[in-house]
């Protein structure tokens, strides 16, 4: 199912493009992380986005945990 919303001149408005892509970025993040929909559903924005950048930070922690040794590996300085 598709949802468009747009205006009373039936444009779709551009922030509401992105803002509807941010949430499915959101969504799709806490789903990957084992959350149900219904979980999701039973939080409030504020825990949402919370749960989301705790999210992203983890992930970009573990992403910098494997690549410090390959970069160190291939010549550059370790940090």
């Amino acid at each position: 199912m598709v949802v468009q919303l747009s205006d009373s001149s039936g444009t779709v408005d551009q922030s509401t493009d992105e803002l509807i892509e941010s949430i499915e970025d959101v969504l799709g993040v806490l789903l990957s992380c084992g959350f149900s929909l219904d979980d999701i559903l039973d939080l409030t924005w504020d825990q949402i986005n919370l749960s989301a950048k705790c999210v992203y930070k983890h992930k970009i922690s573990m992403i910098e945990t494997v690549m410090e040794p390959i970069a160190v590996g291939l010549g550059a300085k370790p940090s």
